[in-house]
């Protein structure tokens, strides 16, 4: 049963990344905000529940303590509140309560925790930047129909577009980078691999003599060859 959490708990965060940016309730009377609001909290929930139900996973390390930091200085705004009732709830379109600044703290920590293989880690991003693609899409049509409105994608304020989108132009830079790399990686192995080939077939058919060791080891050696040099 730990297993199967495991392996179902590291896709939470990258479900919480698609989704952040992309619900809305459109039929609802704060369309924008409560949505988000809901799944971080929910998200948060989940997933330090499934940190907890699992074995134990990677440590927080050099997060620990910025991760602290962000918890007390949100319980100190709660505690020095003129009022204590609004910063717990929160109100009408700002719900920015001590329960949602918590709730980022937990989603952050989750995400440490649950990530355990390097698919679900890079996983994350890759929904990330594409609920931040979509929105922004959105957000060009709105303003190639002429919105009365600033576009901003069903965000509910341009602003929060603006900080999605500088969020997601690195990371989709990086994994850009990473799969034409590996992509270079491949063709290269396969342009030295294939002349490697035909020579082992020539010399394993010329020079029976030879030790079998060797002869099996030329095609890996070009591999091992070419990988540091890129």
């Amino acid at each position: 049963m730990k297993h199967l959490l495991e392996r179902i708990g590291g896709f939470v965060p990258s479900l919480v990344a698609l989704t952040l940016p992309l619900v809305s309730l459109p039929i609802a009377s704060d369309s924008y905000i409560l949505p988000r609001a809901s799944i971080v909290i929910a998200g948060a929930c989940l997933g330090i529940g499934l940190a907890l139900l699992i074995s134990a996973g990677p440590s927080l390390g050099a997060w620990r303590l910025p991760l602290l930091a962000a918890a007390g200085a949100a319980m100190l705004a709660f505690v020095f509140s003129i009022s204590w009732p609004l910063s717990l709830i929160g109100s009408f379109t700002r719900y920015e309560s001590l329960p949602m600044r918590l709730g980022y703290v937990a989603l952050a920590a989750s995400a440490v925790w649950l990530l355990r293989t390097r698919l679900q880690q890079e996983l994350v991003g890759a929904t990330f930047v594409v609920g931040t693609s979509i929105v922004a899409f959105k957000a060009w049509l709105q303003w190639f129909n002429h919105a009365p409105f600033r576009p901003d994608g069903d965000l509910g304020n341009a602003n929060l577009l603006a900080a999605l989108i500088v969020m997601a132009i690195p990371i989709a830079i990086d994994l850009g980078r990473r799969f034409l790399r590996s992509v270079r990686t491949e063709v290269l192995e396969c342009l030295l691999t294939g002349p490697a080939e035909v020579m082992y077939a020539r010399v394993d058919h010329q020079a029976n003599g030879a030790e079998p060791f060797t002869r099996e080891l030329s095609i890996p050696a070009v591999r091992v060859a070419v990988k540091p040099q890129l």
